[in-house]
């Protein structure tokens, strides 16, 4: 439940160490506001292979001026409900009509339950898809058309230009998997998805894109950013069943297809791993993609990471 802020000006890390910060919690989501001057944690989950259902639909904000947390409660918060998941996609998405309005905020997919097998279990994994109204707290959005197949651990960003919602990827169950399968076959090849979504989230209507030609291998844990100037999704590592990722993808919205992209070969990168904290900055001529941290692995024995990277990509018409 530790909390630190870095300045990326001067490199330097500070441990908030605030009073009374929420209990511990894994895979929350982190967002921006609601005020001008806080941030805010919501969801999260405990330990899994514990045999209890341990999850966590509240949300807590951090004013950066007292340097205190407070829970948000009542009307304020909203439908519990709609924050009972973790590791799920959230995105501040601004209106194109509005652009100097505070962006609003979704949720989509995650886990929902630690039960064993939880993938198999009918609230394991989400796919529905949470909104933030300032007035009125959290709720489930009510959408059209086939949705996603429910999962966790995907990647997500929203596209300005088409005012949309992509979800690429993630963690599901198979389609050969079921409520009998056993917990130790729920990390198979079928669990890993690369399947890409759209959420119309002016009519609320999901579409499936079925990009031509090469596409990136089945993933989670993706990290993901929208390139406004060229109009598509920059895409950089993830947890295949073969092993993690380093690869880096640009998925075009105009021309409906995946381009991979090659790394310098004489530049440093990142040593291969999976989670960690990853944003981006947008500047006027690049959005630099920052990493932070993470895992040699999902699992057993594991070399954890607390350095820095930063991909810077150029703004520019053509790759």
């Amino acid at each position: 439940d530790d909390f630190y802020a870095l300045d990326l000006r001067s490199g330097t890390w500070t441990n908030l160490a605030a009073t009374q910060p929420p209990s511990p919690r894994a895979d929350p989501l982190l967002v921006p506001g609601p005020c001008g001057n806080c941030v805010s944690v919501l969801g999260g989950r405990g330990r899994f292979r514990t045999g209890s259902d341990l999850m966590f639909p509240e949300m807590w904000t951090f004013h950066t001026h007292s340097q205190k947390w407070k829970q948000v409660t009542g009307e304020a918060l909203g439908d519990p409900q709609a924050l009972r998941r973790s590791s799920a996609v959230v995105v501040a998405a601004s209106d194109p009509q509005h652009p100097n309005a505070k962006p609003t905020l979704y949720a989509f997919g995650g886990v929902g339950n630690t039960l064993s097998g939880f993938a198999r279990t009918p609230t394991g994994l989400r796919n529905d898809v949470a909104i933030y109204d300032p007035d009125a707290g959290w709720s489930v959005l009510e959408t059209f058309g086939d949705a996603p197949v429910p999962r966790a651990w995907a990647s997500g960003a929203h596209d300005p230009n088409n005012d949309t919602l992509l979800i690429f990827g993630g963690y599901r169950l198979g389609e050969d998997q079921g409520p009998d399968t056993p917990p130790w076959e729920l990390f198979g090849p079928s669990n890993y998805a690369n399947d890409l979504w759209a959420l119309d989230l002016e009519t609320a209507t999901w579409t499936e894109l079925e990009p031509s030609g090469d596409v990136p291998a089945p993933r989670d844990n993706g990290v993901v950013f929208f390139d406004a100037t060229r109009g598509g999704l920059v895409l950089y590592g993830g947890q295949r069943f073969d092993g993690i990722s380093d690869e880096l993808w640009f998925y075009s919205v105009a021309d409906n297809q995946w381009t991979e992209l090659a790394l310098d070969p004489n530049a440093p990168v990142p040593a291969l791993r999976v989670g960690g904290v990853a944003f981006v900055r947008e500047h006027d001529d690049r959005y630099d993609l920052y990493i932070q941290g993470g895992a040699s692995s999902d699992g057993g024995d594991s070399v954890f990471y607390d350095d820095l990277w930063k991909l810077s990509w150029a703004k520019a018409e053509t790759l």
